[in-house]
C-alpha cells in the first residue's frame, strides 16, 4: 500500500464529515513508497485551546517543523469533530517504538498516524472519543483489529504521554472494537455535512450523476439509507392518516354508525383538520 487513497472515501462511508487537504493523495515522508501500515496510533497535538481556531495544529500537522518534517499523521480530527485527510503515504508520527517493536510495528512505515486536536489537559469529550474511534475503524477495517491501535504512549511511553487524560486505551480500544462490529452511528452525534446534500439531491432532483455531492462517499452505507427512509416518513406524516380520515367522515357524517377505531381522545391536529374540512363544506 504505498498510497492509502482510500482513506476519504472510508471514513465518508463510516458516517464522517471528512475534509481532503489539497495534495494529501500523494504526500508522504518517503514519497509514499514505503507505507505498509498494520495498525494505527493515537496522537493528541497538545496544541492551543479551542478559543483560538477550530484546527489550530492543521499547518503543522500538515508541514511539519523546525526538527521535524511534516507529514506528521495521515489524519487529523479538528475541535468541531471534522476529519481531515493529510498524508496518503508514511508520516513522521511516532517514531521508533520503545524496545523497537510494538505488535509488530517498528516505525511510522507500519502505523497509520491520527492527530486528535486537543491540549491533553483534561478528558477527551464524549462526542469526539465516539467520532475518533469511528474514523480509527474506517481506517484500519480489512487489516487490522483494535488490538492494533497503541496510543502514542503504549508505543513509546519513555518519551510520551498521548493520548492523556480520558478515555483510557482499553475503553478507546473497545469502542473502535464496537464500530468495527458494525455498529450503527451514534444519533447524538448527529449526521455528516454530506448525508444533507446527498438525500436533497436524492429526494428532490432527477439524480443527475454530474450533479450528485462529490462529498457524498461513492457507496452510501446503509445507515444514511435509512435515514432517507426517515426523512420520507416524516414528509408524509404532514398528510392525513387513513384513521383520521375516516374519524372526520364519521364525525361530519353526524356520528351515524359505529365510531371508527380510532383514539379515544383526538389530537388537536385532528380537530384543527375537521374545522377546515367542516368550513371547506360549507363555503363550497
Amino acid at each position: 500500500m504505498p498510497y492509502d487513497v482510500g482513506m476519504a472515501n472510508r471514513l465518508r462511508a463510516a458516517g464522517l464529515q471528512v475534509k481532503e487537504v489539497a495534495g494529501w493523495q500523494r504526500r508522504g515522508n518517503r514519497a509514499g513508497s514505503n507505507f505498509f501500515p498494520r495498525g494505527l496510533v493515537v496522537h493528541h497535538t497538545a496544541g492551543a485551546p479551542p478559543r483560538l481556531g477550530t484546527a489550530p495544529s492543521l499547518r503543522v500537522c500538515i508541514q511539519g517543523h523546525g526538527s521535524l518534517p511534516g507529514p506528521l499523521c495521515n489524519i487529523y480530527m479538528d475541535y468541531n469533530g471534522v476529519i481531515y485527510t493529510v498524508a496518503a503515504g508514511a508520516a513522521n508520527h511516532a517514531g521508533r517504538p520503545d524496545g523497537g517493536s510494538w505488535q509488530g510495528m517498528t516505525g511510522n512505515s507500519k502505523a497509520w498516524g491520527f492527530e486528535i486536536e486537543h491540549p491533553g489537559t483534561y478528558p477527551l469529550e464524549a462526542d469526539r472519543t465516539e467520532i475518533a474511534a469511528r474514523a480509527v475503524a474506517a481506517i484500519i477495517k480489512g487489516t487490522a483489529d483494535e488490538n492494533m491501535v497503541p496510543y502514542h504512549k503504549e508505543w513509546a511511553s519513555s518519551r510520551k504521554i498521548d493520548l492523556a487524560t480520558w478515555p483510557s486505551p482499553d475503553e478507546f480500544r473497545g469502542k473502535v472494537a464496537d464500530y468495527l462490529k458494525g455498529r450503527e452511528i451514534d444519533v447524538s452525534v448527529g449526521y455528516p455535512a454530506w448525508f444533507w446534500d446527498w438525500s436533497n439531491w436524492y429526494l428532490t432532483t432527477d439524480r443527475v450523476p454530474e450533479h450528485r455531492p462529490d462529498s457524498a462517499p461513492d457507496t452510501i452505507p446503509s445507515w444514511a439509507w435509512d435515514g432517507l427512509a426517515e426523512i420520507e416518513a416524516v414528509g408524509k406524516r404532514y398528510g392525513m392518516t387513513g384513521g383520521e380520515r375516516d374519524w372526520i367522515s364519521w364525525y361530519e357524517g353526524g356520528k351515524e354508525g359505529e365510531r371508527p377505531n380510532v383514539p379515544q381522545t383526538i389530537p388537536d391536529r385532528w380537530w384543527d383538520d375537521q374545522e377546515f374540512v367542516h368550513n371547506w363544506d360549507d363555503t363550497t
